[in-house]
C-alpha cells in the first residue's frame, strides 16, 4: 500500500504563480536504489490566482478516480485539500498555515482520470464538492492542464468573446441623464452587443456585468444568455416609479446602477465576470473576468469596446506519480 507524505514548496514565487507538491512514498525498495529521477510527486501549478479572503469562500482541489473499467460517469472525486491564496500568491491553509493539503492515503493514482478546482462556501464541511469545478482537465499520460474549458469546469472557452457597451437610460424619458446607465447593447437598444457562449439556464455558473468608477463598483445584473434580459431587468430601481417610466433595453445592463445615488458614469469602466450561482464567493466580482473596457468624459451616445481578457483567467497544471 502506498502512503502519502505532504510537502510544500516555499520557494519565492510571483503573485500569479505558485508551485505545490505532494510526495508519495512507496512501501518497499526503489527499483533503481534511489539513484534515478524522482517520479513520486503530485505537482500542482496555479497561474493567475489572486489573493482571496474568507468572505470569498475558499478553493478546493479534487482528483477523480475511476472505480472500474467503464464509463467516465463512474469516476469518484477525492479531495486533495481546501485552500486560499495568500497575498504573495501562495496557497495557504484555511487557518493561514503554509500546508493546506492532505491527500488521501488510499489514492490509487493509476486510476486517476481528471482534476479540477472548485469554489466552496466558508465553513463548508460537506465531503463532496458544493459546486462543480471552474477549471478542470482530463489526465493524460499522468498530466492535465486545467482551464475553464474542461468538462468538469465551466466547459466553455472564451477566446472568441467580444463586445461593447453604451451609456444610456432607456427606462426614463428624461433626455438629460443618459450618462447614468450602462447597457451591453447597440445605441438603439435593438441588439445585444455581446459575443459570449450561452450558459445553461439551470447551470451553476452565470455571467455578471459590472460598472466601476472612482467611488466604487456596482452590479449591472446577472445573465445566462447575452441576447436576453438579465436578472435585474432595467436595474436596481426597476419598477420603482418616479423617473423610471418605461422598460429598459431587453438585454443585460442597468439604469442608475448605484441605486439612489445619481452617479454620472464618466469616466468609468465596465467588465463581465463568471460567477457561481448563489454568490458563494460573496458580493464582490469573482476572479473569472472575460471582458472589460473603459471610457473618459463626454462619452455618451457612442459604443465603448470591451477587450477580451480571457488570457488572464486562472489556469493550472497537475502531474501525478508515474510509479
Amino acid at each position: 500500500m502506498q502512503s502519502i507524505r505532504r510537502s510544500f514548496s516555499r520557494s519565492a514565487a510571483p503573485a500569479a504563480f505558485l508551485f505545490l507538491s505532494f510526495a508519495l512514498g512507496a512501501c518497499g525498495d526503489d527499483d533503481d536504489g534511489g539513484t534515478g529521477p524522482d517520479t513520486s510527486d503530485v505537482a500542482l501549478t496555479l497561474t493567475n490566482f489572486p489573493a482571496s479572503s474568507p468572505a470569498q469562500g475558499h478553493y478546493e482541489l479534487w482528483v477523480s478516480f475511476i472505480e472500474s473499467f467503464g464509463a467516465r460517469h463512474e469516476a469518484e472525486a477525492r479531495s486533495m485539500g481546501k485552500f486560499r491564496v495568500g497575498p504573495l500568491g501562495t496557497a495557504v491553509a484555511l487557518d493561514g498555515g503554509p500546508d493546506p493539503f492532505d491527500a488521501p492515503t488510499d489514492a490509487v493514482w493509476p486510476l486517476a482520470v481528471d482534476a479540477y478546482v472548485t469554489i466552496e462556501p466558508e465553513g463548508d464541511v460537506d465531503p463532496a464538492p458544493t459546486f462543480p469545478g471552474f477549471i478542470a482537465g482530463s489526465i493524460l499520460n499522468r498530466e492535465a492542464t486545467l482551464t475553464t474549458a474542461g468538462a468538469d469546469g465551466i466547459a466553455q472557452s472564451f477566446g472568441g468573446a467580444a463586445g461593447s457597451c453604451v451609456l444610456a437610460t432607456p427606462s426614463t424619458s428624461d433626455s438629460t441623464d443618459a450618462t447614468e446607465g450602462v447597457w451591453f447593447a447597440n445605441s438603439e437598444g435593438t441588439a445585444s452587443a455581446l459575443t459570449l457562449p450561452v450558459l445553461p439556464a439551470n447551470g451553476r455558473w452565470t455571467y455578471q456585468g459590472w460598472v466601476s468608477r472612482s467611488t466604487g463598483i456596482a452590479s449591472l445584473g446577472r445573465f445566462f444568455d447575452p441576447a436576453a434580459d438579465d436578472d435585474d431587468l432595467s436595474g436596481p430601481l426597476h419598477g420603482s416609479g418616479g423617473r423610471i417610466d418605461q422598460n429598459g433595453f431587453p438585454f443585460p445592463g442597468s439604469d442608475f446602477p448605484f441605486a439612489g445615488d445619481r452617479t454620472v458614469l464618466e469616466p468609468a469602466g465596465a467588465f463581465i465576470t463568471l460567477e457561481p450561482v448563489g454568490d458563494l464567493d460573496g458580493p464582490d466580482p469573482f476572479i473569472l473576468r472575460v471582458l472589460q473596457g473603459s471610457w473618459g468624459l463626454s462619452s455618451g451616445g457612442g459604443a465603448h469596446a470591451l477587450a477580451n481578457v480571457s488570457m488572464t483567467l486562472p489556469t493550472a497544471s497537475i502531474s501525478i506519480p508515474r510509479e
